[in-house]
């Protein structure tokens, strides 16, 4: 009885504390105390254990989560890592897209042009700098000096005239240039729109009528004329080339002297310049030997006159004739048709033009 009473004192003094932590502890699934033979064994601490709510473990798992939305404000601010391709040349980055910073063509040794950014962004892509009067079409040149072979104002959006290039810039020179449509006679144009230069029906050597002017060409258009007074000539074969007209001077009179030829029959024609330029009138596939001569009106002005002509490789020796003659936009001339000597027979003229 006595022992028992002993017991009962010694349970009663013990701390609160040595009692609940155990059973405390092992309700948040912490280790059990371990039984070293003492006095109830040694209590395990929050700061020994797992985490307990509010504890200092949740603590740092809220800091984390902070520092995560702070890097995530910062890249969206521009100083995230370079991503090549979005335009914006960053840290790390020569370039990117058109953004090169200060740098040009001029200023990597070039004389102009577009410079560009390589695919990596790591370097500048020089394919369009160019350096005029090297002799050499790069970058964004169109020329180098001259124009080159088979181009014109054509290729330029225009519909006529002559193309050149600018040595200052190595880009075409398109100031002599003509465009058809605008209204405006320029360059090798005739006529233009209502622009019709001053001329008339009369003018070219027809009697009455209204001169117009072709829209596609901007060359005249004699439809609208009637008659001729120019009564030496036979025929108006209109201002087309290339063309080819074929005829005879059996049975026709003598309207005209030709300078290089005796006195015969001949077959007169008008044609009308339609642009300035070179213009070639043969007598290629005649039947006879023939002479050709040009004239300014039925007066027989002479322009020209030839007999056999040996620099075209078709005419032979001396089976054809060829004129060569510079006009300019609506002049109008008579082709007289004849033969060497006398001679007669049917003949085929050939009218080019530049």
């Amino acid at each position: 009885m006595r022992k028992l009473a002993c017991v009962l004192v010694l349970l009663v003094g013990c701390p609160a504390h040595t009692v609940e932590d155990p059973f405390a502890m092992s309700s948040v699934g912490a280790a059990a105390p371990t039984d070293d033979g003492g006095e109830g064994g040694t209590p395990i601490s929050a700061t020994t254990g797992g985490s307990q709510g509010s504890g200092e473990g949740d603590t740092t798992a809220a800091s984390a989560d902070g520092a995560s939305d702070g890097a995530s404000g910062e890249a969206g601010g521009g100083t995230g890592p370079a991503v090549c391709g979005d335009g914006v040349r960053s840290v790390g980055e020569t370039c990117d897209g058109e953004d090169f910073g200060e740098e040009s063509c001029v200023t990597q040794g070039f004389g102009g042009g577009q410079l560009g950014c390589n695919a990596t962004c790591s370097g500048f892509s020089t394919g369009g700098c160019f350096i005029c009067g090297n002799k050499a079409i790069e970058g964004t040149e169109e020329c180098e000096g001259t124009v080159p072979p088979g181009m014109g104002c054509s290729d330029a959006g225009f519909t006529d005239g002559t193309l050149a290039c600018d040595t200052a810039t190595c880009l075409f020179d398109t100031s002599a240039c003509t465009l058809c449509g605008n209204g405006l006679v320029e360059g090798t144009e005739a006529c233009d729109s209502a622009d019709l230069a001053g001329q008339t029906c009369a003018a070219f050597g027809f009697t009455s009528g209204a001169l117009l002017c072709s829209a596609a060409t901007c060359a005249f258009d004699f439809s609208g004329c009637q008659g001729t007074n120019l009564v030496c000539s036979e025929q108006f074969v209109g201002n087309t080339y290339p063309q080819s007209i074929s005829g005879t001077t059996v049975g026709e009179d003598d309207d005209i002297l030709q300078s290089c030829s005796d006195a015969g029959a001949d077959y007169l024609v008008v044609f009308v310049a339609p642009v300035a330029g070179l213009y070639t009138f043969d007598l290629i596939g005649s039947s006879y030997d023939t002479v050709l001569s040009a004239h300014s009106d039925c007066s027989g002005a002479e322009l020209g006159c030839n007999d056999d002509f040996g620099g075209n490789p078709d005419c032979g020796c001396c089976s054809c004739s060829q004129l060569d003659l510079n006009l300019n936009a609506g002049d109008h001339i008579i082709v007289a048709v004849t033969g060497y000597s006398g001679a007669i027979g049917d003949f085929t003229l050939n009218i080019d033009g530049p």
